[in-house]
């Protein structure tokens, strides 16, 4: 019996999908020789993925699917294990469009879903805002020790520059969870929020209102890597089994984020799939050091959690 891990950064408000399609992957998988053991992090559980890969004393594991971005963003952590990495990019068929473009980071790393960033409102007047234009306002959004925050922090740094990023985080209302911007906006603590797809949606266009940026929707996406430590037959037949259409598609149909699998649906809404995918530049995680980003970032968000142990 082989026996594989499974290191697996959960989508909180999907996570209960993800766990049952898991139990019925492991069950199949043992009928063909593979133990599959999973160890699950993100919100709800102890650990970050990010700090578990930083511990030499743990086995790295043979697989990864993360939304924990840190794990394959910052190269002091990706540099552990990227050499021993599949170009399993190159063993799917994803969609080639002009609006995925973005997420193709690293042939090593595949983007099966990623999460859009919408404007959410109560103000129709804002249906054409800019990222430039928003930068300028009071916008409430969250997930301060989750990837959801640093990610828009990076893309705007990326985009702007350090100190229009630093600025746009400091007069912003910034929540410990993406949904707590959804709710600032119903109780008129905020007119603007960034918010995730699978909450912005339920807008009902006439008294809330989501809508893309003209630039399109800062995105974040879900990666998944794996390692020769496993041969590709086997990192296949597990892969295969786990990235199933169905599993896919249900990320599309009950959560309105986007699948880059080639068989997976475009997402309902024209405004994320016609949406140009907006996710930082390969080269500016070269350019910027983990301890001048977290330093930067701990400094505007004291609340922050300690992120020493991955500067």
């Amino acid at each position: 019996m082989k026996k594989v891990l499974l290191y697996w950064s959960n989508i909180c408000v999907l996570h209960k999908y993800e766990q049952s399609h898991l139990e019925k992957v492991k069950e199949k998988l043992l009928s063909e020789g593979i133990d599959l053991e999973i160890q699950y992090f993100g919100i709800g559980y102890p650990t970050r993925m990010s700090q578990a890969l930083l511990d030499k004393e743990k086995p790295l594991p043979d697989l990864i699917v993360s939304t924990d971005l840190e794990v394959f963003e910052n190269k002091e952590i990706y540099g552990r294990y990227c050499r021993e990495l599949y170009p399993i990019c190159n063993w799917y068929s994803t969609k080639k469009k002009e609006n995925y473009r973005s997420l193709y980071v690293d042939e090593k790393l595949l983007p099966f879903i990623a999460i859009p960033m919408m404007v959410y409102t109560k103000d129709p007047s804002y249906k054409d805002i800019s990222l430039e234009d928003l930068l300028d306002k009071h916008v409430a959004f969250g997930g301060i020790n989750n990837s959801g925050v640093k990610c828009v922090y990076k893309y705007i740094w990326e985009r702007f520059g350090k100190e229009k990023a630093s600025d746009f985080l400091s007069h912003s209302q910034i929540c410990d969870m993406p949904i707590q911007g959804m709710q600032a906006v119903r109780t008129n603590a905020a007119n603007l929020a960034l918010i995730p797809s699978i909450y912005a949606l339920r807008a009902d266009m006439k008294n809330e209102f989501a809508f893309s940026l003209t630039e399109g929707n800062i995105v974040l996406p879900s990666f998944v890597a794996a390692r020769n430590s496993l041969t590709e037959t086997e990192a296949k037949t597990i892969l295969n089994t786990i990235l199933s259409p169905e599993f896919c598609n249900y990320f599309v149909t009950n959560g309105d984020l986007i699948s880059c699998m080639d068989f997976a649906e475009e997402n309902r809404f024209d405004s994320i799939s016609k949406s140009t995918y907006l996710y930082p530049d390969n080269q500016w995680f070269y350019k910027v050091s983990p301890a001048e980003f977290y330093t930067s970032y701990c400094e505007i968000i004291p609340r922050a959690k300690d992120y020493s142990r991955i500067i």
